[in-house]
Parts: structure tokens; sequence; C-alpha cells
């Protein structure tokens, strides 16, 4: 289809200089195989990272949680150090060895977060944000199918990601809902996530989602819809593999 569109544009041989580089981009989706963009939905521990391994092992992956921990990591921080702020009780001027000077909360910050906050880690966020931004650039201009392995639980969130992609010529748009949903399911995802958790500690680092995180999570969940405009929306389900996980995780700790 697209290339008859090609062929039929391009027998216009009078086009002016104007057209060109129309007739040049409709040439580029000719000749190129279609590729697909992958928006996943689904909290942390749900199986997002083994789906990308079984699925699209060879993607373009855009993590920002993979963004932070390298950050993090770079600055002698954890990853849960970068979600941290001051304790009311201290003062501006305060000094914290690890995460810097007590600061008011800049205006540039949004106004939900403390009044309050560290220096060090306002920073590393702000170099958090700078390289997720290039992350999205690189992953355009990749040539690669494209995944978004983040939450993207809310229309909000993933209209926010296909915007950020609007541009991508010639890519399917796919969202990935995996199920998570249902009492024995969600704990068993907990029950995943907190092992990972005492893992990465034992590994000396820190990487932790409370409970209450997990529900808000849980409760903001809307399910996507092709109103939000993806070309397919596809269904995991991988509870087999996450209660059998959660099941052996259990025994360990007996």
């Amino acid at each position: 289809m697209i290339t008859s569109w090609y062929k039929k544009f391009n027998k216009y041989s009078y086009l002016d200089d104007s057209c060109v580089g129309v007739r040049k981009n409709l040439m580029l989706i000719a000749n190129d195989k279609v590729k697909n963009l992958y928006i996943l939905v689904g909290p942390p521990a749900v199986g997002k990272s083994t789906w990308i391994k079984n699925n699209v092992p060879d993607s373009f992956v855009v993590s920002r949680d993979d963004i932070v921990e390298s950050v993090a990591s770079e600055l002698g921080l954890t990853y849960d150090d970068l979600f941290k702020s001051p304790d009311k009780s201290l003062p501006v001027g305060h000094v914290d060895e690890k995460l810097g000077t007590v600061i008011e909360r800049p205006q540039y910050l949004p106004k939900f977060l403390p009044d309050k906050v560290w220096d060090k880690i306002t920073k590393a966020n702000g170099t958090v944000h700078k390289r997720f931004q290039q992350r999205l650039l690189d992953a355009k201009s990749s040539g690669q199918d494209v995944v978004v392995d983040m939450t993207n639980m809310t229309r909000r969130a993933r209209a926010r990601m296909l915007d950020n992609f609007s541009d991508l010529i010639n890519y399917n748009k796919k969202v990935v809902d995996f199920s998570f949903q249902g009492e024995e399911l969600e704990k068993a995802i907990k029950d995943v996530s907190k092992f990972r958790s005492k893992q990465i500690s034992e590994e000396g680092g820190s990487k932790t989602i409370p409970d209450h995180v997990f529900d808000s999570m849980v409760s903001s969940y809307e399910k996507p819809s092709d109103e939000e405009g993806f070309d397919e929306i596809v269904s995991v389900d991988d509870r087999t593999r996450i209660l059998d996980q959660a099941r052996t995780i259990n025994k360990i700790n007996q």
C-alpha cells in the first residue's frame, strides 16, 4: 500500500523542489521494514523485563529506572537515595555527608514535593531527567524496535509517551498490558519485589517498593483502549510463572 502511494507520487516529475523532502520520506517508508514501538503497562516485578528478553531481545529499551540506578551509582548513592527528602525538623543549611545540604525547594520543581530538599539529590534527579530525554531521542534515531519499560499505568502517562514518539515514521504503536489484578497475584508480585529488594540489599544496594506505593500504582491503573491511539493491544498473562516464583521464594524464606 505504501509502496503504491510512493509510485503514484513519484511519477509527477514536474513537482518543484519543495516536494523533494516529501518524496524522500515516502521512499524511505516504502523501502523500510515496519518497526514497532512497545509501551509496557504494569507494576514492578510483573514480568516486563522477562517479556522483553523473550520477545524483543534486540530492541532499544527506554527505562527510567535504569537511568536512576546508573546516576545513583556514579554518585555513590542508591536507587532509594534519589527519592529521599529531609526530615521536616532539619533546618535549611543542614549538611548530610551523603545526601548534601538541605535547601528550600527550587521554584522549578513540582509543588507536590516537600518544601525542603537535598541539593545533591535534586541535582542528581536533574541529571536523570536530562539523560532520560536524551534516551528518548536516541530511541527515535536508533532504527530499532523501541520498548518503553516503565509502569505506564494511566491513560495520561501513556499519552505523554505516545506524544514523545509522535514523529516516529513507519512504526506500529503497540501497548503491552500485563495482568496483575487479583488478591493472590498482587500478593505474589509484592513477594517477588521484596525478594529482589533483599537481593539488592545483600549486594550493597537499596531499591524498595513499599506496599503503599505498589497499592497506589494498582489503584491508579486504567486499562488500555483502542481510543488511546494504539495500533494493537497485546495482553500478557504471566501469572503462572509469577505464582510459581512466589511459592519458591516463600519456601526459601521459611
